[in-house]
């Protein structure tokens, strides 16, 4: 039973630690003078589940690799940003769009690329796609109503993975 527990310690408390980063981040920025959506919410979503979840990954492996996005992503990145600036009316819509992808994009990086891919080294896929889907609705999203994380949040998980794995197992990816 302590094997297990040692082996999920650090996807549970890179989670709780983005959480945190997160919170300080906005305090810190809430602090400035900036009143743009991108610097005061989309900033402290990158740095609290990007950056800090990134360098935390590598610093735990005692390995730092190249971090790259496939001609997919930026290819899906690269439309959706041109739909947006064109179809949008306001401004404000147009960077509320911005922040809401990027923290999705956040969002995927740490639950889908580092926590689910850790977890997946010492378990089963299965196990791995319902721990880190837990992870996502009930600590990423701990502020939330627990019946909504239970109904939207951790479903929404398991899909997310299952689509992630359906696209890059199926799509060729360079």
């Amino acid at each position: 039973m302590r094997k297990h527990i040692d082996k999920l310690f650090y996807p549970v408390m890179l989670s709780v630690l983005s959480g945190i980063i997160l919170i300080l981040t906005m305090l810190i920025v809430g602090l400035l003078p900036f009143r743009n959506v991108l610097v005061r919410l989309t900033l402290p979503i990158l740095l609290a589940l990007v950056v800090f979840p990134f360098l935390i990954d590598q610093c735990w492996k005692n390995k730092f690799t190249h971090c790259y996005l496939s001609k997919l992503d930026l290819t899906i990145l690269g439309i959706f940003i041109t739909i947006m600036y064109f179809m949008m009316k306001t401004q404000n819509l147009f960077f509320m769009s911005i922040h809401f992808l990027g923290a999705a994009f956040a969002e995927e990086y740490l639950y889908r690329q580092i926590i689910f891919n850790d977890i997946r080294r010492n378990y089963n896929a299965v196990l791995a796609l319902l721990f880190s889907s837990f992870l996502f609705a009930f600590i990423g999203h701990m502020g939330e109503d627990i019946v909504d994380n239970l109904l939207y949040r951790l479903p929404l998980g398991v899909k997310s993975i299952i689509l992630c794995k359906i696209l890059y197992n199926v799509l060729p990816v360079s």
